[in-house]
């Protein structure tokens, strides 16, 4: 997270940071949460698939640092649920994986919120900065509906999937600076 922050676009921080960041899924403060979350699924899912069902070391140093996560920390994951157990029953080293379909579901969410802020934070770097200059140089409209430059650029955005344009000014100035023009 720290070297997306490094690579912050002030442009699209101006234009789109409010509106992503206000998402419901978004989940910053509980990125590295998250992360544990998922190295406990991920580990319960590598230890079905390549060690025949059966708890190894690995899973055994997941679940400890998950279960320490969500049992010092109130609401560790941000959630408005219960965090998410994989197994129904406790897990030791050589015993055999029952998993717990609620907890499999309830782990969907953990997904979700992880792509959401990820995808955000990414999103609003310079690398994505370049991205949507890249997509929009080749499907650049050169027709106003509204002659208002600044409906125009809100127009463009809500086309491609960029909702949520708070900046036009912004926005346009950015374009500009990559040599895309608003008509």
């Amino acid at each position: 997270m720290n070297e997306l922050h490094a690579k912050r676009s002030a442009a699209l921080e101006a234009c789109f940071g409010i509106s992503l960041r206000g998402k419901r899924l978004y989940s910053s403060l509980k990125a590295l949460n998250l992360l544990r979350c998922y190295r406990y699924f991920k580990e319960l899912r590598n230890s079905i698939m390549h060690h025949n069902g059966k708890a190894g070391q690995t899973l055994i140093a997941a679940t400890n640092d998950y279960h320490s996560l969500i049992a010092q920390t109130n609401n560790a994951l941000g959630t408005n649920t219960a965090a998410p157990m994989g197994t129904k029953n406790a897990i030791t080293l050589g015993s055999e994986i029952d998993l717990s379909l609620f907890g499999v579901v309830g782990f969907n969410d953990i997904v979700l919120r992880l792509m959401c802020t990820l995808d955000t934070e990414a999103g609003l770097t310079t690398f994505g900065e370049n991205a949507i200059v890249r997509f929009l140089r080749s499907r650049v409209n050169h027709r106003s509906i509204s002659g208002n430059i600044k409906s125009t650029a809100r127009r463009m955005a809500n086309e491609y999937g960029l909702v949520g344009l708070k900046e036009p000014e912004i926005f346009t100035q950015m374009l500009a600076s990559h040599g895309i023009s608003m008509p």
